[in-house]
């Protein structure tokens, strides 16, 4: 009897037809009245897909990457078009501007169409499945030792460049200042020195992970002890100033090991739980972190006085701002689509890491000369701040195609992430790179190309050079995932962890 065909099988088919009529749909909006909600509710649908496959295999994994993009996606060109929709707000307000955007609205969120489309699409082709199985095999083990030293090595390394950053613009006085807030005097003592000095605190993600990995299977209480010293420090020069971008990877990296690590995942009420915890750290760091802001106490206890504001910085104010954002430049007309060719998203990781101090002329990044062009005023005083989504990049280079094109590539990517854990479950380094790397997803999708690639390479290269150099190559003592080998997911026969 001939083998029925099973959901995943027909799954890939399934998806690129979903895909073309989206992507098709999003360039004949003007046959329906009311296009605005059209497009909203087709990108919604669209990003909905995840669901509908885990409805099909019965199963679901909180950390799967396609989760993680399709909420983060979600938030910005489903939910805050919806709230823009509904309180008929088509005006992006900057202190110095507004522009009005109903006129490039469904533009843009025929764009968030396309790459909603392109992102599916990517993710449930059998590439990245392919590409993850062609990638070099970690190595089984880890040398202990080695990988305590390396974490160390690392962690003092982050701690030794911020404070070398510190020291170039003040020293004792640019701690008071870090510590009292974020202010705009801070915006100079940035432009004034180099990236390689300011973005060292990223160092100590790779080294509390490592840390904490190491001292999991070693049953060490001291290197648990120096781990949580390294994620404090990188809290204590987070916190003040509301940074947020930091913390995500650092605080989602240890709680998707801790998960991994054991071949478990939260449970369903763990999640929502996490979400709603996060939602509200969130709304309190980013009430209190600038210098005249109420301090901790106040914020906390006006969350907990209002606690459906959790939910405004997603619909209405710039957290999940994007999709106005990135309408704004275009109705500005200082974001052309189809005009950089490659180099918005591309060409630009070549020339960003020259420091500035051997090439006084270099170019500024896309992003700020479409800041320093909408709105001179704000980005001269250091006051303009706003994020554009990756899209921006992908439609500078090639417009609409460009979207489709970068999205998809995404979505393989994020499936061969996925499927490099799947394939090898309970080894420690697949671990690792896994846990280091999904908490950069929304970060992924809300900056653009380069500045997430720098980022990556220090939050995770270094881990994956300390995993280099430590790796077992003969028979000596090591270190080794304490638990067997578990597939995840499989439709039967997994563990749940509620808490």
């Amino acid at each position: 009897m001939p083998a029925r065909p099973d959901f995943a099988a027909r799954l890939p088919a399934i998806v690129l037809a979903l895909a073309a009529t989206a992507a098709a749909g999003a360039f004949v909006p003007l046959l329906h009245p009311d296009v605005r909600t059209s497009l909203v509710v087709a990108t919604g649908a669209v990003v909905a897909l995840p669901v509908v496959v885990v409805a099909a295999r019965r199963r679901f994994d909180p950390f799967e990457p396609i989760f993680i993009f399709a909420l983060a996606y979600a938030a910005m060109f489903v939910v805050r078009p919806a709230a823009m929709i509904l309180g008929d707000n088509f005006k992006y307000v900057r202190p110095t501007r507004s522009i009005d955007i109903s006129g490039t609205f469904e533009q843009v969120q025929a764009l968030a169409l396309v790459g909603a489309a392109g992102l599916m699409a990517g993710y449930y082709v059998p590439l990245g499945r392919k590409l993850a199985a062609r990638l070099r095999r970690p190595p089984a083990a880890l040398h202990a030792d080695t990988a305590v030293v390396g974490g160390i090595a690392v962690g003092a390394a982050g701690v030794l460049l911020f404070g070398l950053f510190l020291l170039s613009v003040g020293g004792f006085a640019a701690v008071r200042s870090f510590l009292a807030g974020r202010d705009v005097s801070q915006v100079a003592l940035y432009r004034n020195s180099t990236g390689y000095l300011y973005t060292g605190p990223f160092l100590l993600i790779p080294a509390a992970l490592l840390l904490y990995a190491t001292a999991r299977t070693r049953r060490n209480a001291g290197l648990t002890f120096v781990a949580a010293v390294f994620a404090t420090l990188l809290l204590l020069q987070s916190a003040p100033i509301g940074g947020r971008i930091a913390i995500l990877p650092l605080v989602g990296s240890l709680a998707v090991y801790h998960y991994v690590s054991r071949g478990t995942r939260p449970g369903t009420l763990m999640v929502v739980v996490a979400a709603l915890a996060a939602l509200t750290v969130s709304n309190v760091l980013l009430l209190s972190r600038n210098v005249n802001d109420p301090g901790y106490a106040n914020a906390f206890g006006n969350t907990l006085r209002h606690p459906a504001n959790i939910f405004k910085p997603i619909t209405e104010q710039p957290d999940a701002e994007m999709d106005p954002a990135l309408a704004a430049v275009i109705a500005a007309g200082s974001a052309d689509g189809g005009s950089q060719y490659g180099w918005a998203s591309a060409g630009e990781v070549f020339v960003r890491p020259i420091p500035r101090l051997l090439w006084p002329g270099k170019p500024l990044p896309p992003r700020q000369q479409i800041i320093a062009e909408t709105w001179p005023a704000e980005y001269r005083a250091g006051i303009a701040n706003p994020e554009f989504s990756i899209l921006l990049y992908f439609f500078l280079d090639f417009s609409f195609a460009g979207a489709l094109a970068g999205m998809f590539i995404l979505g393989v990517l994020g499936r061969a992430l996925y499927e490099y854990l799947n394939l090898r479950p309970g080894n420690l380094v697949a671990q690792l790179v896994f846990s280091a790397l999904v908490p950069f997803i929304p970060i992924l999708l809300r900056d653009s190309p380069t500045d997430t690639i720098i980022k990556l390479a220090f939050a995770v290269a270094p881990l994956l050079v300390v995993c280099r150099l430590a790796a077992v190559r003969e028979p000596v003592p090591a270190l080794e995932t304490p638990n067997e080998p578990q597939a995840w997911p499989e439709p039967t026969g997994h563990r749940t962890a509620n808490a």
